[in-house]
């Protein structure tokens, strides 16, 4: 299992459906919740390396109201990540597939969930001082570049094309993708199947420095494409030069269920 420093790889292992083995006792299944998963990865995490590191990442509220509203109902997985007994049997339960079928609805939280951790990541890089290479002198605040739809959901491709290749409706696993700048930049990237493709713009300095950050999705495989966005700008540098963000709660919702 790869870990990444941010929470999103305990997001993703805990809130997508999967397929297979069962190593929890099934008389004990319907006791499992997200809490006692989550308690339990908790609890493993300082016995591994890699997660050792990261594990001040971590928010653990944050992180059970996503699997609520994402794997809430998938208990048989609940139950075989609460009886783990080390990080890496995590990955077995994630062979275990929740026999309720989303709903348009419940696709979209994916969206939500991660341009959430977009803008979130976005408003640490513009706050963080930077020096140009070479010089070590101040760069001006500003948001990462341009990155166009990662992976590109349009045409049917993760509805049986190109970027579905178990035919599950649901974008490939492909952690190249988000090898590029601005998904680095961002700590970004996708580690389990999902519906979206993701896309962010930015632009200006300063006080005129604004990002948005899109996601896109084929949720019924009709060919039109539902988009969510969520918008950041920065605001005037103090006396210092140090950099800050406007608040901001700015969605957008266009064909949310297609």
């Amino acid at each position: 299992m790869k870990w990444t420093v941010r929470a999103i790889t305990l997001v993703t292992v805990l809130t997508v459906g999967c397929a297979g083995t069962q190593t929890a006792d099934k008389q004990k299944a319907p006791k499992a919740t997200c809490e006692t998963a989550v308690s339990r990865f908790l609890e493993l995490c300082p016995k591994h390396p890699e997660c050792k590191k990261d594990i001040h990442h971590l928010n653990k509220a944050d992180i059970v109201a996503t699997c609520k509203r994402e794997n809430n109902d998938n208990h048989e997985f609940l139950a075989c990540v609460t009886a783990v007994e080390s990080i890496e049997d995590i990955d077995k339960c994630k062979t275990i597939k929740s026999t309720t079928k989303k709903t348009a609805r419940q696709k979209t939280h994916e969206a939500i969930d991660r341009l959430d951790m977009i803008y979130r990541a976005s408003a640490h890089y513009y706050t963080a001082p930077r020096v140009a290479a070479g010089t070590g002198l101040k760069i001006k605040c500003q948001f990462p570049a341009n990155q166009p739809m990662t992976p590109d959901v349009r045409n049917k491709a993760c509805c049986g094309g190109t970027m579905d290749i178990d035919n599950d409706n649901r974008c490939n696993v492909d952690t190249t993708q988000w090898t590029t700048p601005t998904w680095s930049a961002l700590n970004f990237q996708m580690n389990d199947q999902h519906y979206f493709g993701y896309r962010y713009e930015s632009s200006g300095v300063g006080a005129a420095a604004r990002f948005t950050a899109s996601a896109y999705a084929d949720l019924d495989c009709d060919g039109v494409l539902s988009t969510f966005q969520r918008f950041g700008y920065g605001d005037t540098p103090d006396s210092d030069g140090y950099c800050s963000m406007k608040s901001s709660s700015a969605f957008y919702k266009d064909k949310e269920l297609e």
